[in-house]
């Protein structure tokens, strides 16, 4: 009788969650918790659904059996078998995030929500060990497609969270008729769970280094920033007296370094995507594009008109590197202010307060990935909002108001030409203008 073990290694290289239940702390977004641990738990079946995606369909049938999609198709002839999951030491730290009004530009009153999240970067990763059997010999064809697997681990896939990789895939083949073989099957075989030695033979496999990196329909553009940056970590409970005296603190990442989240990214994107969509009214040939459901298909749907749906967009964190010689306190800057009284004119008593910034000349990157290729049109409205944060007309993260959070990328974005204006002046040459005022 023929046993064989996998083991899989991911390495999660962005923050990640599996989302639990919310209950009495607040929390509205709680990640999933091991019982008996109190430690965060990534259920072996999360993954199940994301090989499935990833493997050719005759050998997902195979291997996993039919999608539960199809009731009336016997699910009980799946061949592997899940086992498990273990993962790293972990922490747990809480995130905020809010929505913004698309009229005043600013936080929108009550949408503040905290979240729980596992921090990951390249540099500080999480690893996760999957644990999957068989009754038959190693499937070298299944291991290849392991090797090429990229899955995204848990929620919030839009914003840059849950990105992994597959680091290695070690087997072992038993047969339950040898005696050696049955007494490592009984006796041993909790040796395959740990990071220990086995006491057993095993092969492992790894990617080429070609696959590692292999992301499709990723593109890439390197920023600096202009005027100060300040995301900060959301609301504090700090007494009065202790916020005077202690700066307010940046969001930062699992390497300590600060960050524009990809929460940050896509909802600007998004508003300043809506607000040229507005603007565009009434041009001759728009109305053809369907801009709403174009905007609906990049960031996603969950209410209106337009069918729920998840966006094909992903943004990923913005890691901030700060130059040397603009180094203060841990290479960020802290800025004072004080509140004004309205009657008097002046400062108000007990009104100061102070954060953290990240001053000019730091750089980064934004990066955005697509499931898909994207249309002419898509690459236009993307390319207009780019333009927009080039020009100083928005800005990203806090305090835009007060000048912060102004960006210039290296290359300038040109958005190119109007996706409508070559059918429409087809149907009327003398109609169609170039389009004036978009970003005023």
């Amino acid at each position: 009788m023929i046993r064989t073990l996998y083991k899989v290694t991911l390495t999660i290289t962005e923050p990640w969650a599996v989302g639990g239940v919310a209950d009495a702390t607040g929390v509205d977004a709680p990640v999933l918790v091991d019982p008996r641990t109190r430690t965060p738990h990534l259920p072996a079946a999360s993954l199940v659904g994301a090989l499935r995606d990833h493997l050719p369909e005759p050998m997902a049938v195979e291997l996993l059996g039919p999608a539960l999609s199809k009731p009336d198709v016997d699910s009980s002839g799946a061949e592997l078998h899940v086992l498990g999951t273990t993962l790293s030491e972990v922490k747990v730290e809480p995130r905020t995030t809010t929505a913004i009004d698309p009229d005043r530009r600013v936080a929108k009153a009550g949408s503040l929500r905290t979240e729980h999240l596992v921090p990951a970067t390249v540099a500080n990763s999480t690893t996760v060990g999957w644990f999957i059997e068989s009754p038959r010999p190693v499937n070298d064809e299944f291991v290849d497609e392991l090797l090429r697997w990229r899955p995204i681990i848990g929620r919030r896939r839009s914003v840059g969270r849950g990105r992994a990789r597959v680091s290695s895939v070690e087997t072992v083949c038993l047969d339950l008729g040898k005696p050696e073989d049955l007494r490592w099957w009984l006796d041993q075989r909790h040796t395959w769970f740990g990071s220990g030695p086995v006491g057993r033979e095993s092969e492992s496999r790894t990617p080429p280094d070609t696959e590692l990196e292999k992301v499709p329909h990723q593109q890439k553009w390197d920023f600096a920033v202009v005027d100060a940056i300040r995301v900060g970590t959301g609301r504090t409970e700090t007494p009065d007296a202790e916020r005077q005296a202690k700066a307010a603190e940046l969001l930062r990442d699992a390497d300590g370094q600060p960050v524009i989240p990809g929460t940050s990214w896509k909802g600007l994107f998004r508003g300043r995507a809506e607000h040229i969509a507005g603007m565009l009214g009434g041009v001759p040939g728009v109305d053809s594009l369907n801009l709403s459901e174009v905007i609906a298909g990049l960031f996603g749907s969950s209410h209106g008109e337009t069918p729920q749906s998840r966006g094909v967009l992903r943004f990923l964190d913005s890691q901030l590197s700060i130059p040397r010689q603009s180094s203060g306190t841990g290479g960020t800057k802290k800025r004072d202010h004080v509140a004004i009284d309205r009657f008097t004119g002046g400062a108000r008593d007990g009104a100061l307060f102070s954060f953290k910034y990240v001053p000019p000349g730091a750089m980064s990157s934004l990066v955005i990935e697509s499931e898909r290729h994207l249309a002419p049109v898509e690459e236009w409205l993307l390319g207009w909002v780019r333009r927009d944060l080039h020009d100083g007309i928005i800005g990203v993260g806090g305090q835009s108001g007060r000048g912060y959070g102004t960006v210039a990328f290296t290359e300038a974005p040109e958005p190119g030409a109007q996706p409508w204006a070559e059918n429409s002046a087809e149907q009327d040459p003398a109609g169609v203008q170039p389009l004036e005022g978009v970003t005023s």
